[in-house]
């Protein structure tokens, strides 16, 4: 996998089950120690980046009390990272009158992205130039993968 960015900040409302946001400062950080001593805070915890491989990862979020400093919590939560399902990759195909689509192992074809557009099978004629995509999912966890090819 190539990795994944995540918005950290996502959780607040969730996590923090708190009515007015406002009143909070929220820090994030990868060690409770350092959300304990408020070093090393996530610098852009709206596009945090998790390295390819890892299945989970912890953070750590500090919530101060704008109106009392020294009140603070310190909470975590959990990111888990999924494979999306397989999907079939085809290069792209140059024919001159039509082009036939072969069986896919994972996958569906599409006209549209996300599995949008008209479904097309294997055994169809395609006689339209084009962009043409392969969809699997939703999975169990909710992950989804595409991929796509031209046809000249």
């Amino acid at each position: 996998g190539k990795g994944a960015t995540i918005n950290l900040t996502r959780v607040e409302t969730e996590l923090l089950d708190l009515q007015d946001i406002s009143g909070f400062a929220i820090f994030y950080f990868n060690s409770s120690e350092e959300a304990k001593k408020k070093s090393a805070a996530i610098a852009t915890p709206t596009a945090f980046k998790i390295p390819a491989g890892t299945k989970r990862k912890t953070i750590w979020v500090r919530v101060e009390d704008k109106s009392a400093l020294k009140c603070y919590t310190v909470e975590s939560f959990d990111i888990f990272l999924n494979d999306p399902p397989p999907v079939d990759e085809l290069e792209d195909v140059v024919e001159c009158e039509s082009y036939i689509l072969p069986q896919l192992t994972y996958g569906n074809y599409f006209t549209g992205s996300g599995g949008t557009g008209t479904p097309l099978f294997a055994g169809d004629v395609i006689t339209k130039s084009g962009t043409y995509y392969i969809f699997n999912g939703p999975d169990e966890n909710g992950c989804t993968n595409e991929s796509s090819f031209d046809v000249t």
